[in-house]
């Protein structure tokens, strides 16, 4: 299996359909039984499924994620801006001590197994205290960036899948064969 992680396109060349022609004519040339792509953008521009995939899942973060965004926009965050790093910290600035702790408190909430990707150390495992005392000793800079990556966690996104047509994957005893069609 193949994953397709990324089609960028130049501006001038969006919104014409060269995406999904560029994806269609690419899947068969992967060679293998199965294309599979995660994209947040598949939720609002088709171009995969227009391209031959099918849409086999939508995903968001989980419950505490959810939570999370739903207490920062309590406390006035607007949720269509979190992921601009600039916006959460002239937002961080001008709040209260009072009100910087609700925020920690908000993402120390979280599932600890997001506390990797929220901390972004490059550890393979990140403790619940190593986490806590993260958040805890924060700046307003680094709050902006946990918050930024807080918002990509919760974005939904879509799981699609392609069949390659040409290839039949057949079991015998146990085993799996690949048989490519002419």
């Amino acid at each position: 299996m193949i994953t397709i992680t990324r089609v960028v396109l130049h501006p001038k060349y969006r919104s014409i359909g060269l995406g999904a022609k560029l994806v269609k004519e690419t899947l068969p040339m992967a060679g293998t039984p199965y294309v599979e792509t995660i994209a947040v953008m598949a939720k609002y521009n088709p171009f995969f499924e227009k391209a031959g995939m099918q849409r086999i899942a939508e995903t968001r973060g989980d419950q505490t994620i959810q939570q999370a965004i739903t207490r920062l926009e309590e406390i006035g965050f607007k949720a269509y801006v979190l992921t601009s790093r600039e916006t959460n910290l002239n937002y961080l600035k001008n709040l209260k001590p009072k009100e910087l702790l609700k925020i920690k408190e908000t993402l120390l909430n979280v599932s600890q197994g997001y506390y990797k990707r929220l901390k972004a150390s490059g550890k393979a495992y990140v403790q619940k205290e190593e986490y806590r005392n993260f958040i805890s000793d924060a700046s307003v800079e680094t709050l902006s960036k946990v918050i930024s990556r807080l918002a990509v966690l919760a974005q939904t996104k879509v799981y699609l899948l392609w069949k390659n047509p040409r290839i039949i994957l057949s079991t015998d005893l146990g085993s799996i064969r690949t048989n490519v069609i002419a």
